[in-house]
């Protein structure tokens, strides 16, 4: 590491420090994050009623004003099928330049093309967020159902394999955008001169804040 980049390093930290004292805050780390791409997140799910999962996702959009973080999903997952059942999860941000991470608890729901055609807002974050995609990515949804052994192709309808000159403009019909409103912040900034942790729950349209031991 540079001495320029070791720097930038610590002035992010300090920064990240006093951030996280406010939702606000918070806000703006994710927002600043996401101007340099790819934002990788783990996302916990419950199957069935016992069974806890987690996956690496990436957050692709998120909206300050409102608290949401927006990424993209199969609906033929079974992640898709874990927040359909249970809308309530949490997202974890490790972000090491900042030695900062988050938790975010927030209630998901999932934009499907048929839920988009319902609503125009929805249908604005599906198409934005397809049009977003690189062309490999996108061809990605039009391919075998994700998690299904290699061996049980054959019995896939025809159509389910990846088309290399679709129209990309139109999103797949397997594509759903995965829309995350935060409900609670725990945020955690590891310091050499002591460690801060806060955490910020949203009642109505307020947020409480509260220090809590790291």
């Amino acid at each position: 590491m540079t001495q320029q980049h070791r720097g930038k390093t610590l002035h992010l930290a300090r920064n990240s420090g006093q951030l996280v004292m406010s939702p606000a805050g918070v806000g703006l780390i994710i927002q600043r994050q996401l101007q340099h791409p790819p934002l990788f997140a783990a996302l916990a799910s419950l199957q069935g009623k016992q069974i806890a999962r987690v996956r690496t996702v990436v957050v692709r959009a998120f909206d300050i004003r409102t608290m949401t973080l927006q990424a993209s999903i199969d609906r033929r997952s079974a992640k898709a099928a874990h927040l359909q059942a249970h809308g309530k999860s949490e997202l974890c941000l490790w972000l090491p330049e900042r030695a900062t991470q988050l938790r975010l608890l927030a209630r998901w729901r999932i934009i499907t093309q048929d839920v988009a055609e319902q609503s125009k807002p929805d249908f604005i974050i599906w198409h934005k967020l397809w049009q977003s995609h690189s062309l490999e990515s996108q061809n990605l949804f039009t391919g075998p159902q994700p998690g299904r052994p290699v061996a049980m192709r054959r019995h896939e309808p025809p159509g389910t394999a990846a088309a290399e000159n679709r129209d990309t403009d139109e999103p797949s019909a397997n594509f759903a955008v995965l829309l995350g409103r935060i409900d609670s912040i725990d945020a955690l900034h590891l310091a050499s001169n002591g460690h801060q942790r806060y955490r910020h729950r949203r009642i109505a349209d307020q947020w409480e804040t509260l220090k809590i031991n790291a």
